[in-house]
């Protein structure tokens, strides 16, 4: 992760930030890139999956500039998964925002930390059962070594929709309607906006 200036966070409130979380295999990615393409890109310092692009899936990076990233208070999350760090830096947010409306995929945790230095967001959970987060997680290619203890914490995860302004159930083989439901709140938001 290249380290520049850093952006000034005044004007960027202008614009709406869209919050996207549900458990593994919810479809949230696919579904939300469908629809926007400004995304805010998160960070991790796993190495890339066969097929990911740096800047796109992922900004690839080491845990010494992560470290040196949080040590001077430029990082909106930061979370530990398998060994990794994840999470998002303040001038990707920030610079992203200043630009036009965006969106970010996070868990939970990562919602309450982005919601606190950026009020100006619409927050949307992806829910899905149980069977359909497996056969999504298959079809995608991951393991079962990998699926079984993502699938653990489906119930906590869920647990957590209470707390978003929109819930999409995201059933398995309807992702064409689930997209359209997705992209009906986008809009209605934005005429809201327009409205204000």
């Amino acid at each position: 992760m290249k380290h520049q200036a850093k952006v000034e966070t005044m004007g960027a409130g202008e614009n709406t930030l869209y919050v996207i979380s549900g458990p593994s295999g919810s479809g949230k990615t696919t579904s939300i890139r469908q629809v926007m393409t400004h995304e805010i890109v998160s960070f991790t310092t796993r190495p890339p999956r066969e097929g990911e692009v740096d800047g796109f899936d992922y900004v690839f990076t080491t845990e010494e500039e992560v470290n040196r990233l949080e040590a001077s208070g430029e990082l909106v999350e930061r979370v530990q998964y398998s060994g990794n760090s994840y999470g998002i830096s303040k001038e990707e947010l920030y610079g992203k925002l200043a630009v036009a409306d965006a969106f970010v995929v996070v868990d939970y945790h990562g919602f309450q930390q982005v919601r606190e230095l950026y009020p100006n967001c619409v927050s949307i959970f992806f829910a899905i059962d149980t069977e359909d987060a497996r056969q999504r997680m298959l079809e995608r290619g991951d393991n079962l070594e990998s699926i079984e203890p993502r699938l653990k914490t489906y119930e906590k995860e869920l647990a957590n929709q209470v707390h978003y302004d929109y819930v999409l159930k995201n059933e398995y083989g309807k992702q064409e309607e689930t997209v359209k439901q997705l992209t009906a709140i986008i809009n209605e938001r934005k005429q809201m906006e327009k409205g204000a």
